[in-house]
């Protein structure tokens, strides 16, 4: 049984050489399961089928993929795919524990409300999640996620961002949202907490971000959300952590934060020059680089 939010537990980590001779299934599987890019994807899948890997095993790795970087342009062309081992779900072939037909449409039935979701169709997403649910009731979490996103993305088509809204720099010195802009095309927010052990964590993955987008016409500022001394320690954490990224502090209005809806941290909320929400989630999210190259096409991943 498939564990929630764990559908991929073997897309973890990338092949460090390449196979020269012809591939056993178990090796062409491992491809499947380590492709780090469509690209990859699609060379593992020619591998697979020419080492005898049955086609619902390659379809399930493609959906799971899919799935995990919520590339909805890819799993919406893959959708034919999986109709076609829809009509002849084997158990015994999945290796993701997927059980049995059902469960199988349950997954289609999600790819579906990604795929509403992104052309802002709320009929359509609530009609094929409510399905998903159905038919995979297991999967309920995952589920509910793409719902609190759905929702999200409404409010966040609403919101227009005041640039005048006060913060407090690191050093108790007042600036606002539109100092922090300036002249460039969107401002990414990193919200964190001195009160929440991993969101202080993220700051590094946040600095990282901002030496990675400089000069990117992107900028970049970590906020810390919380109530009860937090200038102090904000500045606690950016000395030891020599961080170089604006560091600063919701006032005490908390403008911020009761605005743009921040519940969960770390959070990353990317705002536009016209005030706009592009991105609100986790810092780590894959999807935040969609939403950074709407605004700034050149803008490359970590990594790459």
């Amino acid at each position: 049984m498939l564990r929630p939010l764990r559908l991929l537990s073997l897309l973890v980590v990338l092949v460090s050489s390449p196979i020269t001779r012809a591939a056993t299934a178990d090796e062409a599987m491992e491809l499947l399961s380590n492709a780090r890019s469509t690209e990859q994807l699609e060379v593992a899948s020619v591998t697979a089928r020419k080492a005898g890997v049955s086609s619902q095993r390659i379809a399930e790795a493609k959906m799971l993929f899919g799935i995990k970087t919520q590339d909805v342009a890819y799993l919406k062309a893959l959708l034919p795919d999986l109709e076609a081992i829809a009509q002849k779900f084997e158990t015994q072939a999945s290796l993701a524990g997927i059980s049995n037909v059902d469960q199988w449409r349950g997954l289609m039935n999600y790819v579906e409300a990604l795929v509403a979701m992104e052309q802002r169709n709320q009929d359509q997403f609530r009609e094929h999640i409510s399905e998903a649910m159905w038919n995979f009731p297991q999967q309920a979490e995952l589920f509910g996620q793409a719902i609190e996103k759905f929702q999200l993305q409404q409010k966040m088509d609403q919101w227009v961002i005041d640039f005048s809204t006060p913060l407090i720099e690191s050093g108790a010195e007042e600036t606002t949202l539109g100092t922090l802009i300036g002249s460039k095309k969107a401002l990414l927010l990193v919200f964190w907490s001195s009160n929440i052990e991993a969101s202080i964590q993220a700051l590094d993955s946040a600095e990282k971000l901002y030496r990675h987008l400089l000069g990117s016409n992107i900028a970049v500022a970590a906020v810390n959300a919380g109530a009860t001394g937090a200038e102090e320690a904000t500045e606690k954490v950016r000395v030891e952590k020599k961080l170089t990224l604006p560091c600063l502090v919701e006032t005490n209005q908390r403008i911020l934060v009761r605005q743009m809806e921040i519940t969960s941290l770390p959070r990353a909320v990317l705002i536009t020059q016209q005030g706009r929400i592009f991105f609100h989630g986790h810092p780590m999210d894959n999807s935040i680089w969609k939403a950074l190259k709407r605004v700034v096409p050149a803008v490359r991943p970590l990594g790459e």
